[in-house]
């Protein structure tokens, strides 16, 4: 199971590591996990991992019972995003350190947190999911691409309001300064990307359409740190 694990984290250029802990409560090993690469490759193995693991623990050929089995691929599980999970937050911490922000800049993460935002958790953890199965190779591009456009749209009705069309809530976005030009530049793109796909018929090429998912999703980032911003402003008037 462990060997499995190494071989997806090798073809997305991450390095993984176990360290095994009996638990005396158990009849199987606890493991701690620890992970180096790229936070967005973090990311898409936690994915197949979610998705693989228990069904390929649960028919491996060993002594140990299946339900064993299947807890212990949810234990690497569990300590994985554990893991993950603090090299997010600590990317995220030392982004608002240093004031970041300030220059126009984003961290780069498939996961999105909403915040006070609670009705946007679903569609964005489903944005997740979908980015990260894209990148593993589970997802063709415009699937991709049209989950990522609807989000984005979700976003900006939260930040700028419902009115006007897509393009008119990027705008809008831009001129309160939620997004930096770039931003708003590649979320137009992604946008022209998607017609051409939806309404057209065009295929999108994968590594356009990777290059696409990683620029809107910075500006996805962009768009919560500033809801997060008029959060923490509103608490402050009150």
């Amino acid at each position: 199971m462990l060997s499995a694990v190494q071989r997806r984290a090798r073809n997305l250029g991450l390095e993984i590591r176990f360290r095994r802990a009996r638990d005396s409560g158990r009849t199987w090993l606890r493991f701690d996990v620890s992970v180096d690469g790229p936070l967005v490759r973090m990311e898409t193995l936690f994915e197949q991992l979610a998705l693989e693991l228990p069904a390929f623990a649960e028919g491996a050929r060993s002594k140990v019972p299946p339900r064993d089995r299947v807890a212990a691929a949810w234990d690497v599980i569990e300590a994985y995003f554990v893991g993950m999970k603090d090299i997010r937050a600590s990317i995220f911490g030392l982004w608002e350190a240093l004031g970041l922000g300030d220059y126009g800049a984003a961290p780069l993460s498939y996961v999105f947190d909403p915040g006070a935002a609670t009705h946007l958790a679903g569609r964005l953890r489903g944005l997740t999911r979908t980015l990260g199965m894209f990148r593993a190779g589970y997802l063709p591009p415009e699937q991709a691409v049209e989950e990522l456009h609807t989000a984005t749209e979700s976003l900006l009705r939260e930040a700028v309001g419902k009115a006007g069309s897509f393009p008119d809530k990027v705008e809008r976005a831009h001129a309160a300064g939620y997004l930096t030009h770039e931003m708003y530049e590649d979320v137009l793109a992604m946008n022209k990307l998607r017609v051409k796909a939806k309404h057209h018929g065009q295929s999108i090429p994968a590594d356009v359409a990777m290059g696409v998912v990683n620029a809107v999703a910075r500006a996805c980032q962009a768009l919560l740190l500033a809801l997060l911003d008029r959060e923490r402003e509103a608490e402050r008037s009150e």
